[in-house]
Order: structure tokens, then sequence, then C-alpha cells
């Protein structure tokens, strides 16, 4: 982990986000210079072959608390993992390059984070279509497996602190959520999140391979009821993305 030296790292994993790159830069910078923070903003771009690398070079050349790091198309949480390794904030922002969360509502999460709790900032309006079908089949699943009532956390506005060095995994596939439930107690808050419409990046196998990652880390945590029973709807899943 990198020492800490600021109040507050924002990690945005992007991939091939040239259209709205200079927009999301723009839009973090302000609401967290509304803040009355230290930070940095840190853009973790996970492979982009667009003009991604040097648009963040550009935008890198004019605002000092910006800066970037890559990695080769590993996926989003384990590129936000390697900027949780990189980050520099006593506590850690994750965000979306197309969703925005208000800095009040940021402000509020800030606090439960600064009594060691995860906090997940939700948004008040939910996600309709293909995804919030799978969402809610997900959170009935896993809330059948551990044995109580489960929430996904929608996107990936999460505020927690800078985590110990044990906290980073060995295995190639997890899910940070649930990773960080491990470390700390879970906060929620519902929250004004703006976003930029464009259409879905999330097809049905897309979904299923998301839902796998977080059934595969729930193997891990204590409350797995029925570690048989998970293993045979990974089985399933598996074969039916044919791989």
């Amino acid at each position: 982990m990198a020492e800490n030296i600021m109040d507050v790292s924002i990690l945005i994993p992007v991939l091939n986000e040239s259209e709205i790159l200079s927009e999301t830069v723009a839009r973090w910078l302000m609401t967290a210079d509304g803040l009355d923070i230290s930070y940095e903003l840190l853009i973790v771009d996970d492979g982009s072959t667009d003009e991604t690398p040097r648009l963040l070079k550009e935008l890198e050349a004019r605002h000092e608390n910006l800066r970037s790091t890559r990695t080769k198309g590993v996926g989003q949480h384990r590129a936000l993992m390697h900027g949780i390794k990189q980050a520099r904030g006593k506590f850690i922002l994750t965000g979306d390059a197309d969703l925005f969360p208000s800095g009040a509502d940021i402000k509020r999460a800030l606090r439960a984070c600064e009594m060691g709790q995860l906090a997940v900032l939700r948004r008040t309006k939910n996600s309709t279509g293909l995804r919030d079908i799978a969402s809610r089949i997900n959170n009935r699943l896993v809330g059948a497996l551990r044995g109580r009532a489960y929430r996904d956390i929608g996107s990936m506005q999460l505020l927690f602190p800078a985590p110990p060095e044990d906290f980073l995994p060995e295995k190639d596939s997890f899910y940070l959520p649930l990773l960080l439930e491990k470390h700390f107690e879970r906060s929620e808050f519902e929250a004004c999140i703006e976003g930029i419409k464009r259409p879905s990046r999330y097809d049905f196998k897309k979904l299923l391979r998301l839902m796998l990652v977080e059934l595969d880390s729930m193997q891990e945590l204590p409350d797995n009821r029925h570690p048989q029973l998970l293993a045979k709807i990974k089985e399933l899943g598996v074969r039916v993305l044919g791989h």
C-alpha cells in the first residue's frame, strides 16, 4: 500500500471512455473541490484501445490533483484493487466514469468511514431492464445462501478506510464489495447520483459473469451456509457461459 498523505483517494476505472472522459474528470474534480479535503483523482485505465490513454495524459498535464495508472484488461474489480494499492488517501472512494454522487452525500458517507465503516452510496432511482432483473435474482440467491436478506450495491459508489495489507486477495477472481465486508461493517446511504445517459454495456453474459464472480467471493465468507449448493450453482453458470 502507498503512504497515506491525503484525506481521500477517488478511484475511477475506465475502459474505452474517450467520448466522456473529459466530462468524467471535470465533474469528479468539481465535486471533490467542494468537499474541503485534500484528495487525488486516480483514473485506472484497464487497457483502453481508443483515445483514452492520450486524453488522460493531456488531462493530467492540466490538473494537479489528477493522476492515472494502467492495467491490461483485468476487469473492473482487479483494476480497482490495482488502484487501491497505489492510493495515497486515508479513505478511498470508488466510483464510475458515468455516475456522480453529490458532495453532500459523500460528506455523509465520509463520517461513517471515520468510524471505520464501509459506506455504500445507493442510488435513489433503481436501474431498469435486464440489469434490474439480474440484480433481483442475485439478491435472492445470495440472501438464501447467507441466511439473511441481501442487497447488492447497485453501483460502485463505495467509501471506506484504506484497507490493511492482508486485505489483498490471492486469487484472480473476486467481488470487491463482499471482500470489503470481511473487514468493515457496511452502512448504506440513499444518495442522489446523477449519470451520463448512454446505452447499457451489460448484456446477459456479462451480468452472469459478474454474478459468478460475486458467488465465488462468497466461498470465503463465514456466513456462507450452503457451500455445496453454491458450488453447484457456480458449475451451472459456467456451463451456461460455455467455458
